[in-house]
């Protein structure tokens, strides 16, 4: 009996520790509150609180980062940080997109390991961009897992996040979300399966 409740005490320290090495991306705490965010002073920060618990801000500034879109989630549970999104530059021209894509996943690839799951729907080597623009999903991503986070680069259009009217005016950029996975429900070990 004794020997169950010492596994069953350093699994559960051992899946603590895990879960305290995780490091958010730009300068970022996972954990951090909307009023932990503003007392960083970001330069264009904007959060919309919500009445049942959680928010979500978005700056063009990070501790770490400048000059660029990000968006922030936090969850409604403890109304921490639990999604940062990262949007790269706009373009219209595949060849810059495609470029900022394979060198966005090989950073992603240096940190983080072999992606989890790869979904790159259309050719290279034909114009795809106007089929993104049309699908409601995002047909061209790799999902990385490290330590309770899961990360996803993708390429997407500003169609995604706003009512288009001329297809003239759509733009595309690698949009890169880190965000942490749910605890899963420990595994209890039974008595039986010490002895």
């Amino acid at each position: 009996m004794i020997k169950g409740i010492l596994i069953t005490f350093f699994a559960l320290v051992l899946a603590g520790c895990s879960a305290n090495k995780q490091e958010a991306p730009y300068g970022f705490k996972w954990g951090q509150t909307p009023a932990d965010l503003k007392r960083l002073n970001l330069a264009g920060l904007q959060c919309t609180e919500f009445q049942e618990n959680g928010a979500l801000c978005s700056t063009p500034n990070t501790p770490t980062v400048k000059g660029r879109m990000f968006l922030l989630m936090f969850s409604r549970e403890e109304n921490t940080l639990m999604l940062i999104s990262a949007q790269g530059k706009d373009s219209r021209d595949q060849a810059v997109i495609l470029a900022e894509y394979d060198e966005t996943n090989q950073k992603m690839y240096e940190k983080y390991g072999i992606p989890k799951k790869t979904i790159e729907r259309y050719k290279r080597d034909s114009f795809f961009l106007d089929k993104i623009s049309d699908d409601e999903t995002t047909p061209f991503k790799r999902v990385y897992e490290q330590d309770g986070m899961q990360i996803m680069v993708g390429i997407v259009s500003n169609s995604h996040f706003k009512k288009i009217h001329d297809k003239k005016d759509i733009i595309y950029s690698v949009m890169t979300i880190h965000n942490l996975i749910p605890n899963k429900p420990q595994e209890i070990i039974t008595k039986n399966e010490v002895e």
